[in-house]
């Protein structure tokens, strides 16, 4: 199964820009381009759809619990583990040296 057909299954979305998903996807041992600014942006974005989400759907918790809801939400341990469910790690690309560390899993 390519990206296209992962992203369309998995995720019910299919992206207008693929290089930029592919681009997000490319671990920074791998290449000289700089994806801290998408990471930035994309940690940004995913951080208030967490908590638009949880506004709407937890309306007995106060602003505190929100808080740590959305911070238990969107941390590394926490995405690495949805990606693993998700099966996402067959799309990343990654550097020897990272590959060799087996830090990925």
């Amino acid at each position: 199964m390519d990206l296209t057909e992962w992203c369309h299954l998995k995720l019910g979305y299919q992206f207008k820009n693929l290089s930029l998903l592919e681009t997000a996807l490319t671990h920074k041992s791998i290449s000289n381009q700089n994806n801290e600014r998408l990471e930035f942006l994309g940690d940004s974005i995913l951080g208030q759809i967490i908590s638009i989400y949880l506004y709407n759907h937890l309306n007995d918790m106060d602003e505190g619990a929100l808080t740590r809801m959305r911070s238990h939400l969107v941390n590394g341990h926490k995405l690495a583990e949805i990606g693993q469910k998700i099966h996402l790690s067959g799309f990343i690309v990654l550097g020897q040296g990272e590959l060799r560390s087996g830090s990925y899993n």
